[in-house]
């Protein structure tokens, strides 16, 4: 099974198609321990889920807050629909984050989208807030011909749901061990004193050496494309938290 996600095209928006793989064949269990892995960790709540939240004190009034919310909304989210409770000063909106976007060669579009909620309540010179409700998405969109615009319209025919942080973690982790491995059995190999060995068999080395190479340089390509995503949703989920703690007033 690995064999096949590492050696697939490492085009970005195929990680996730790994992910399910992955996830569908081995024990969801199975995690790995997030402080082994040399990315930050996301903030989790008591079942495991993102929670990025925040409180502290604001020269502002609860108006000023509530209006500087929107307006930081407005910045930050496209057609946001946000859910306000003026008598208690909250307010909440949903937003995405993409990933990764890929045309196919059948002209299909997939994309990779992040998505989440940020909750926040104003009061007089206090707020709280938190990010939260995050989960990642696999859509594939296939396109039709739409007459009345004489344009391409998109129709979703798929979406997959993939946990955060645990599937990157699983994914991640994995090819990190598995890089070590090849590394150590490529440092083993070229140690190996070839000299006397005959045609047949210096043969077989060198075509499994090229094999491990190849193999290693795979693996750590992988390995990085999904650092890389993690770190992405990681950016864009904490950049948020410090725009909207500057939005609100905060106080250091």
């Amino acid at each position: 099974m690995l064999a096949y996600i590492y050696c697939r095209d490492m085009r970005r928006s195929l990680l996730f198609f790994a992910v399910v793989a992955f996830a569908l064949l081995f024990p969801p269990a199975v995690r790995a321990d997030n402080d082994t892995l040399p990315v930050p960790a996301f903030p989790l709540d008591e079942a495991g889920r993102i929670e990025i939240a925040g409180a502290g004190g604001s020269a502002l009034t609860r108006q000023e807050m509530v209006s500087r919310t929107k307006e930081w909304i407005y910045d930050n989210f496209e057609e946001a629909t946000i859910d306000e409770d003026a008598s208690s000063g909250s307010l909440r909106v949903s937003g995405s984050f993409l990933i990764a976007e890929e045309e196919q060669e059948n002209l299909n579009t997939v994309m990779e989208l992040m998505a989440y909620a940020v909750t926040v309540v104003c009061d007089d010179y206090r707020y709280a807030y938190s990010i939260d409700d995050v989960g990642a998405y696999v859509v594939t969109l296939v396109p039709f011909a739409e007459e009345e615009t004489s344009g391409t319209e998109y129709e979703i025919v798929d979406s997959v749901y993939i946990s955060l942080p645990g599937d990157y973690v699983v994914l991640m982790d994995d090819a990190y061990r598995e890089r070590a491995r090849l590394r150590g059995e490529l440092e083993k190999m070229l140690a190996e004193d070839v000299s006397e060995y005959g045609r047949s068999r210096l043969r077989r080395y060198e075509q499994e050496l090229q094999q491990t190479a190849d193999w290693f340089t795979a693996t750590d390509d992988y390995y990085r494309l999904v650092k890389e995503n993690y770190m992405a949703c990681y950016d864009h989920l904490t950049g948020l938290a410090e725009t909207l703690r500057a939005a609100l007033g905060a106080e250091e």
